[in-house]
């Protein structure tokens, strides 16, 4: 009973503990649990219209592109471009899909199941899927039972071997694009019938066509008059800013300065490798041993390759050709590389590639490839041989032909014997897999070649000049606190600031920077004015500097200031020549520019360049109105003043109108420009925001 009155006694303070604890407790617990709430509202690469782009989701549409170009062209890696291509292409269809899809799903548009089927394996095979080689067969054309063979493939394999994944994902990608396309398709059918021709737009078009003009003209160029006689007032800019507000949207973007240094060798890298380089020169003078003492200290390992005179490197063309066996050059710098040569044959004749055949037999049976190579008499009967025995079927289908090959790109014990032995000749060749009768179909004329052992290292930057270059980069970033610094400094270091504007969320890279995809993350997290650490970049060291951050959605007037002065001194320029060759003739305007009148041809209302003169809109339309012997009033063009003079009008034989032809042609006219229109349509309406800097 006394401890219960304790406990009542200290009811208030124990309700006080009690709910801290449990506070604590529901705190630790939100922010173990809610860790994964938060990293799962932001994980994600973009927003289209509220809709989020899964980052997971991103990222494995861009291992998917990666297989599928690896396996498209023949590659196990991809260079730094492709990648940048297939990002940017993920990027690209990623948003058109989405806003393909809402469009669609408001209309009530899908593409079911069976509509998939018959246009990958049924009577329509969709030209994404005829165009694969993958499922092309032996004579590269596509094949529907190799595409169900490769599907049946994927089907039996197992699941967990990289190639069958490989596979299975080359395959659902472009099933996924033969969907979207065909929902496209719908898309646009739907909306053709909308935007249509009508009977006035084929009347127009009709008539166009029946008429057309024959001009001479000549062009007073604007930059016939310098700029500085004409100026814009800020009024005149301000007037003009708000009438073209509209075409100065943009996206996002950053401006950014930097100073690059180069991971150059210093004078010691080159001495420490002219002195390896001489170090070795009395062995290689002398040893027997050539072979093994080039492979294991030059960048270049010893092949014995025959060098002609327009393989070998030209400063040892003439010491080749002209020496003999055993001579040696002494060390030379040619470019960034440490150099010595030594001539090991001479007098060797031979061609510089051979075309060659093959019949593969799958079991190492000398009897019967003997019994093949004695019925090959002739080309015929070799390609009937191959088409009979040969297991390799893509070649067999063509007399076995394999292609024309240079010696150093096969293997030596074929080489030996490929470009020693004369055409039509035959030898044996054992893989370990099989057995092959190779051919030797054609050679190129021979020539004279020499082999010569070649020792050489290029001098590069040493890990040591490498760090050294890094910290003089590091002591500039440390000492520049601004861009004023930055430039300073710059300038102390005998660097030069290096612009790079416009740079945007999506750019892969910086000013085409290798791989400075890290500096454009870095622009667009800094403060205005900041100044980076170093980055590295492939071959550069570079510490950058953000001059200008913008966010706005349009451009303000400041920045297009430039653009909108130039617009209106041109405008002003066009107004002066205009009324300065008024009333003149083709000829006299020609004379005081120093021109000549020009001419073009079967010009009328339809056309959409006017002769050497390019596209020029306004003065096509222009020449088509003109009739016959009559002078145009000066035409402002996008380039300069026109005159123009109709030599000739042309009259078709007039032909009966037929509207609803018209308007057929009219509109499959329109339909080549529709895709690309609509989806910029569904673009600029579009509310994207960009947050692929959250993933790469």
């Amino acid at each position: 009973m006394a401890i219960l009155g304790r406990i009542r006694a200290r009811g208030i303070l124990l309700l006080v503990v009690v709910g801290v604890a449990m506070l604590a407790f529901i705190i630790g617990d939100f922010l173990n649990s809610g860790a994964t709430w938060f990293h799962a509202m932001n994980n994600h690469v973009a927003k289209v219209n509220g809709e989020k782009v899964d980052a997971m989701a991103y990222s494995n549409a861009i291992d998917q592109l990666s297989d599928v170009y690896k396996i498209e062209y023949g590659r196990n890696d991809l260079s730094e471009e492709m990648m940048e291509q297939i990002r940017t292409q993920v990027w690209e269809t990623t948003i058109n899909e989405m806003l393909l899809e809402k469009e669609a799903d408001k209309l009530g548009l899908t593409v079911t199941s069976q509509e998939l089927s018959e246009h990958i394996i049924g009577s329509k095979t969709h030209p994404l899927i005829q165009q694969r080689r993958a499922f092309a067969d032996q004579n590269g054309q596509f094949s529907s039972q190799v595409l169900i063979n490769f599907l049946a493939g994927i089907e039996q394999g197992d699941e967990a071997n990289p190639q069958v994944q490989q596979a299975k994902s080359y395959y659902m990608f472009w099933e996924n694009m033969v969907r979207n396309d065909l929902l496209q398709q719908k898309y646009l059918t739907l909306l053709s019938k909308a935007v249509t021709a009508n009977s006035l737009d084929a009347k127009f078009a009709h008539d166009a066509k029946l008429k057309s003009n024959d001009v001479a003209y000549v062009m007073y160029p604007y930059a016939q008059i310098p700029d500085s006689i004409f100026s814009a007032t800020k009024e005149e800019i301000k007037d003009l800013y708000k009438k073209k507000h509209k075409s100065f949207k943009q996206e996002p973007y950053r401006s950014v300065a930097y100073v690059r240094y180069e991971k150059q060798p210093s004078d010691e890298d080159y001495q420490e490798v002219a002195k390896f380089i001489n170090g070795l020169k009395a062995e290689f003078d002398t040893t027997n041993s050539v072979a093994e003492l080039v492979t294991y200290n030059s960048d270049i390992p010893y092949r014995g390759v025959k060098y002609s005179e327009t393989t070998i490197p030209a400063d040892l063309k003439n010491f080749a050709f002209s020496g003999k066996v055993g001579d040696v050059t002494p060390v030379t710098l040619v470019g960034d590389v440490y150099r010595t040569a030594r001539i090991m044959e001479t007098g060797i004749m031979s061609p510089d590639s051979v075309k060659l055949a093959h019949i593969y037999l799958n079991e190492v049976d000398s009897v019967r490839a003997d019994s093949i190579i004695k019925a090959a008499r002739n080309d015929e009967a070799w390609g009937e041989l191959a088409k009979q025995y040969s297991i390799d079927t893509q070649t067999a289908a063509n007399n076995g032909e394999i292609g024309w090959f240079e010696e150093n790109s096969l293997e030596s014990e074929i080489a030996d014997k490929a470009f020693n032995l004369p055409e039509k000749q035959m030898f044996l060749f054992n893989n370990g897999q099989g057995l092959q009768i190779i051919r030797i179909q054609e050679r190129t004329p021979l020539r004279p070649k020499v082999k010569v052992a070649i020792l050489e290292r290029q001098v590069t930057a040493s890990s040591r000049t490498i760090a050294d270059t890094y910290n003089q980069a590091k002591q500039l970033a440390a000492a520049s606190k601004n861009v004023e610094q930055l430039e300073e400094e710059a300038q102390k270091a005998g660097k030069t600031l290096m612009p790079a504007v416009d740079v945007q969320q999506g750019s892969e890279r910086l000013a085409n920077l290798k791989q400075s995809r890290q500096i454009v993350r870095w622009a667009f997290q800094a403060k205005e004015g900041d100044v980076s650490d170093v980055f590295e970049c492939d071959n550069l060291i570079i510490v950058a500097a953000l001059t200008k951050a913008s966010d706005e959605e349009y451009r303000s007037l400041e920045e297009a200031n430039d653009e909108l002065e130039n617009e209106i001194i041109q405008t002003k320029k066009a107004d002066k020549i205009a009324a300065d060759i008024a009333g003149k003739s083709l000829e006299d305007i020609a004379a005081s520019i120093n021109a000549e009148v020009d001419s073009a041809q079967n010009i009328n209302a339809a056309s959409y360049y006017l002769g050497s003169a390019g596209m020029e809109p306004a003065v096509t339309a222009a020449a088509a109105a003109l009739n016959e012997g009559e002078v145009s009033a000066p035409v402002k063009g996008n380039r300069g003043v026109f005159v123009l003079k109709c030599t000739a009008a042309n009259q078709q034989e007039e032909t009966a109108f037929d509207p609803k032809a018209e308007i057929i042609s009219l509109n499959m006219r329109n339909m080549y420009s529709l895709p690309q229109f609509v989806m910029n349509t569904l673009r600029d309406k579009a509310k994207i925001e960009d947050q692929r800097l959250k993933l790469y």
